[in-house]
């Protein structure tokens, strides 16, 4: 199989699909899930964000609570530093996540 290098991971795998043999449908199914799975947290998701200022020696941290009504996997981005893992919250939960470095400062939340 010739392999086509396209910056995007989607266009990469739907690329390698359509040269594989498979339709243009089933490889932009199969790379909609991909590019959706890395997208922004919806705003169901709350974020209170404390000690986001890389010259404090404190950490970040963000406090985030599921208001979507149904569970949600997120994870915490953050310049300067080690991103979160991927957290599953419940409905109405609320969870703290830190940095893992004082000089990392929150970026995003983001679906996992």
């Amino acid at each position: 199989m010739k392999k086509i290098a396209i910056p995007l991971l989607g266009a990469t795998l739907a690329a390698a699909f359509s040269l594989a043999g498979a339709s243009a449908a089933q490889a932009s199914s199969l790379t909609a899930g991909t590019s959706a799975a890395l997208g922004t947290a919806p705003s169901c998701i709350s974020r209170v964000v404390s000690n986001n200022d890389p010259t404090d020696l404190s950490n970040t941290t963000v406090k985030l609570t599921n208001n979507c009504g149904q569970t949600m996997k997120v994870k915490v981005i953050f310049h300067a530093g080690a991103d979160s893992a991927c957290h599953t919250l419940s409905a109405g939960q609320v969870k703290t996540i830190g940095a893992m470095s004082v000089f990392s400062t929150y970026d995003k939340t983001v679906t996992c």
